[in-house]
C-alpha cells in the first residue's frame, strides 16, 4: 500500500518507462509530483537540483 493505504490490483498495474537522458547542470528535474491528494495534504511538485 502507498502512504495513504491504496493497493491496487496486479491486474490494474501498469507503467510506461522512458529512457532519458542523464540530466546536465541547468536542466530541470521534476523529480515527483502529487497533483490529486486526498482532503488535508497538499499539491506539490518536487524539484532535483542537479547543479554543483
Amino acid at each position: 500500500p502507498d502512504i495513504f493505504g491504496n493497493e491496487l490490483d496486479e491486474a490494474s498495474t501498469s507503467f510506461t518507462y522512458y529512457l532519458i537522458e542523464t540530466a546536465e547542470p541547468g536542466d530541470v528535474v521534476i523529480n515527483e509530483i502529487m497533483y490529486d491528494e486526498p482532503e488535508n495534504y497538499t499539491e506539490y511538485i518536487e524539484l532535483y537540483n542537479v547543479s554543483d
